[in-house]
């Protein structure tokens, strides 16, 4: 058991280190985003995924690299479907 509690540990320790953003807008090669303090911060183009688009949820992690959370985006969406 001592080691399923370690384990859980250090996940828990990376994931406070992730920070979370949903691209609010592109502007030239940003993409604008918001934090989850609803801050908005500039992220360039080229460090996100490809097939990024509005209204994703971005997970950002201790190395700068940037992962689509399909889960939050799909729950986003639900919650907040585009306007037509």
């Amino acid at each position: 058991m001592r080691i399923t509690t370690d384990i859980h540990q250090q996940i828990k320790k990376r994931m406070v280190k992730m920070k979370n953003y949903i691209i609010d807008r592109f502007e030239g090669n940003l993409a604008v985003s918001e934090t989850a303090d609803k801050e908005f911060v500039n992220i360039p183009k080229y460090k996100l995924p490809l097939g990024v688009k509005v209204g994703d949820c971005l997970i950002q992690d201790d190395n700068d690299i940037f992962t689509i959370d399909l889960e939050k985006t799909e729950n986003s969406l639900a919650m907040f479907p585009k306007k037509q």
